[in-house]
C-alpha cells in the first residue's frame, strides 16, 4: 500500500503540473474543482501511505480551524468591539429586518470555502514536503515543472491570441461576453479579467444591478496574460535547474551557462514582449537571478549572482513601494519623456485596489473582513461603477481579509520558509544542489510577482506553488523512516495508538473538504444556468423583436431552488433566485400571481441579506 500511494501521488502531482495550466489556468467550474480534488487526493495518499509524525499532519488542521473564528456568530456589541468595519456592514446590510448576530466575516460563505482551500493547499505543500524527502521523487516532481515550463511558453509562442478582434486563445475558446465582446456577464470573477463595469438590469418600477467583468486578454492558455507570466516564473527555474543538472554530467564544460542563458532570454521575450507583463517579467529575472545564486558553485560566483538578485529585488520592492504609496506627485521628478508614463502608472487602477485594501485593514485591523471577501467588501469603494474583484497584491488582500492575526500566522509560515532557504543557501550538496535550487528559485520569483498580481487565486498556479514549495522545503528535510513496519505497527511503535488520531482527524478532515468543495463547484455551475437565463433576459430585452425568455428563467430558477436546499449558505445563489423571479413577476400573468413573485423575490433578497453583509444586485424594497 504505502509504495502504491506514493507513486500514485507522485503520478497526480507530476501530471497536475503539466496538465493543469493548459486547462485555461484550470479556472473553470470543473478546472478548480479537478484541482481541489487532486490535490486533497495526494493528501490523502500520502497520509494513508505510511506512518506520519504528528506535527505535519496538524499544521493545515490548526491553521484552517484559527480561521474558524472568522466565522463565528457574535452579538452586535461584541463585534463593534474587535471588527468594526464588519460590524457597520452587517449593521448597514440588516437594516429593517429582524436584529441578528454577525460574524467577523461579511461572506461567511465564501470565508468558508476559501478556508476550505487554505487546507487543501496546506496539505499538498505537507505532503510533497514528505514525499520529496527520496530523491527519486523530488527528480521526477522537478522534472515534471520544468517540462510544464516548456510547454507553458510553446503554447504562448505557437498560438497567440487573438485580443481585438474574438478575444479568442488555444485557437478555438471564445473568451467574449454575449453582450459585449470585452464584457461577459456570465462568468465568476476567477474565470475573466476580475475587473468589471455594473449595469442596472430593470424589471418593471424595480432595478437590481449585475456586473459585466472584464473577458481577459488571453495568452497562451491562460484567461490573463500576467497569470501566463506567473506560471512561467513558478515553472522555468525547474526547467533551468534540469539544463544545468544536465550539462553537468553529459554535456561540454561551458554548455549549461550558455543554454540557461538562451532559454531565459527566450522566456523573457515570450513574457515581456509578447505577452506584455511588465511585473511578470521583473519577477522572472529575479527568478532566473535567484537560480543561479543558489546554483553557483564557487564563493565569488555566489557573490557575485547574490548581489545581482539582491539589487533586483530591491528594484521591484522600491517599485511597488512608489505604486502603492502616496507619491502621485514623483511623476513630476521623472525625466520629460517619461513623466506620462509615470503619472500613468501611479494613477493605474491596481494602485487603487491596493490602497483600498489597505483602507479596509484600517475598519478591521485585528481580524480583518473574511477571507475572500475583497471583492463584495471593496464596491462601495469604487462607487458600485467599476468594481475590481482582486487588490492586485496577495499581500495586501491577505491583510485585508485577516488583519494582523492572519498577518502574523503568514509571517511565522514566511520565517520558517525563508529559514530552511538560508539553510540551503549555505549548503554545497553538488550536482542535486543544482536540481534543488530551481523550487527555491521559483519561491522567490512568485514572492515577487504577488506584489503586482493574485496569481494564487489561479488555480493551476495555486498548484504549482504548493508543488514547488513543498520541493523547496524538502530540499533539507529528511526525518527518519520506520522501515519493515505495517501501518498499525508504526504507530504502536512510535507511542501508541494514540498517536494515530491526528492521521484520522486529517483523513477525515480530507474527505469531507472533498464533499464540500465538489458541493461548491455544483452550486456554481446552477449560479451560471440562473446569470445565463438572466443575461438572455437582458438581451431580449435590447433586441425587441427576441421573446422574453420566461422558461428558460423559470427553470433556471427551480434548478436553483433545489441547489439552495442543498447549500442554503450561499449568498450568490440566493440573491439570483431573488433577481430572477422579480423578473418572472413581469410575464403575463394574474395580478396576484405577480405580487407573489414580487413578494418571493424580497423574500429572498432579505435572505440573502442575512448570509452576507456585502452584495451587489440587493434592489431596495
Amino acid at each position: 500500500m504505502t509504495a502504491k500511494a506514493e507513486i500514485m501521488a507522485v503520478a497526480i502531482l507530476a501530471t497536475g503540473a503539466i496538465v493543469a495550466p493548459l486547462w485555461l489556468g484550470a479556472t473553470s467550474v470543473y478546472g478548480r474543482a479537478a484541482v481541489d480534488g487532486a490535490m486533497l487526493l495526494v493528501a490523502l495518499l500520502w497520509a494513508l501511505g505510511r506512518r506520519r509524525d504528528k506535527g505535519p499532519l496538524l499544521l493545515p488542521l490548526a491553521l484552517t480551524g484559527m480561521g474558524l473564528v472568522q466565522l463565528a456568530p457574535l452579538p452586535d456589541t461584541v463585534l463593534m468591539r474587535i471588527a468594526a468595519g464588519p460590524a457597520a456592514l452587517w449593521k448597514a446590510a440588516g437594516e429593517g429586518l429582524p436584529p441578528h448576530w454577525g460574524s467577523i466575516s461579511v461572506d461567511p460563505h465564501a470565508t468558508a470555502v476559501a478556508l476550505l482551500r487554505l487546507f487543501v493547499g496546506l496539505a499538498c505543500i505537507v505532503a510533497v514536503r514528505d514525499l520529496a524527502r527520496h530523491e527519486a521523487i523530488r527528480r521526477v516532481l522537478i522534472a515534471s515543472l520544468g517540462l510544464s515550463a516548456v510547454v507553458i511558453l510553446l503554447v504562448g509562442i505557437l498560438v497567440p491570441p487573438d485580443r481585438d478582434n474574438t478575444r479568442t486563445i488555444l485557437g478555438s475558446v471564445d473568451l467574449s461576453g454575449p453582450i459585449e465582446f470585452w464584457l461577459t456577464p456570465l462568468k465568476r470573477p476567477l474565470e475573466t479579467a476580475a475587473f468589471g463595469y455594473v449595469r442596472t438590469v430593470t424589471a418593471g418600477v424595480h432595478a437590481f444591478r449585475v456586473v459585466d467583468w472584464g473577458a481577459g486578454d488571453g495568452f497562451g492558455s491562460f484567461v490573463i496574460s500576467n497569470h501566463f507570466a506567473g506560471a512561467v516564473v513558478l515553472t522555468l527555474p525547474c526547467a533551468l535547474a534540469w539544463i544545468a543538472f544536465a550539462a553537468r554530467k553529459w554535456l561540454p564544460r561551458g554548455t549549461g551557462p550558455v543554454l540557461a542563458v538562451v532559454v531565459s532570454g527566450a522566456a523573457l521575450w515570450t513574457v515581456g514582449a509578447m505577452a506584455e507583463s511588465r511585473a511578470g517579467a521583473a519577477s522572472l529575472l529575479l527568478a532566473v537571478l535567484a537560480f543561479a545564486a543558489f546554483a553557483a558553485e564557487g564563493r565569488m560566483a555566489r557573490r557575485i549572482t547574490g548581489a545581482l538578485a539582491t539589487g533586483c529585488a530591491l528594484l521591484i520592492v522600491g517599485g511597488a513601494v512608489l505604486l502603492y504609496g502616496q507619491f502621485r506627485s514623483a511623476a513630476a521628478f521623472a525625466p520629460g519623456p517619461l513623466e506620462d508614463k509615470v503619472a500613468a502608472m501611479l494613477a493605474d487602477p491596481r494602485a487603487i485596489a491596493t490602497r483600498i485594501a489597505f483602507q479596509m485593514f484600517s475598519g478591521s485591523p485585528v481580524f480583518g473582513t473574511g477571507l475572500s471577501t475583497y471583492g463584495e467588501a471593496s464596491a462601495a469603494s469604487w462607487n458600485h461603477k467599476v468594481p475590481w474583484y482582486f487588490a492586485h497584491n496577495d499581500y495586501a488582500q491577505l491583510l485585508a481579509e485577516t488583519g494582523l492575526v492572519g498577518a502574523i500566522l503568514a509571517c511565522g509560515l514566511a520565517t520558517a520558509v525563508i529559514r530552511y532557504g538560508v539553510m540551503f543557501a549555505g549548503s554545497s550538496r553538488v550536482p542535486q544542489r543544482l536540481l534543488d535550487a530551481g523550487p527555491w528559485a521559483a519561491i522567490v520569483g512568485i514572492a515577487s510577482h504577488c506584489l503586482f498580481e493574485w496569481n494564487l487565486h489561479i488555480p493551476a498556479n495555486a498548484f504549482l506553488a504548493c508543488v514547488a514549495t513543498g520541493l523547496a522545503l524538502a530540499s533539507g528535510w529528511a526525518p527518519p523512516v520506520v522501515k519493515g513496519a505495517t501501518r498499525l505497527q508504526a504507530t504502536v511503535v512510535r507511542g501508541g495508538l494514540l498517536d494515530g488520531i491526528p492521521m484520522v482527524i486529517f483523513c477525515v478532515t480530507c474527505i469531507g473538504a472533498m464533499l464540500m468543495l465538489a458541493l461548491d463547484a455544483q452550486a456554481a455551475r446552477t449560479e451560471r444556468e440562473l446569470r445565463e437565463a438572466i443575461t438572455a433576459w437582458r438581451l431580449a430585452v435590447s433586441r425587441p423583436q427576441k421573446p422574453l425568455p420566461f422558461s428558460q428563467l423559470t427553470k433556471a430558477a427551480e434548478d436553483s431552488e433545489l441547489m439552495v436546499a442543498r447549500d442554503p449558505g450561499n449568498p450568490q445563489l440566493v440573491m439570483l433566485i431573488g433577481q430572477a423571479n422579480l423578473l418572472l413577476s413581469l410575464e403575463p400573468q394574474p395580478i396576484d400571481e405577480a405580487n407573489d413573485r414580487r413578494e418571493a423575490a424580497y423574500g429572498w433578497f432579505r435572505r440573502a441579506r442575512r448570509l452576507s453583509a456585502v452584495l451587489t444586485g440587493i434592489p431596495e424594497e
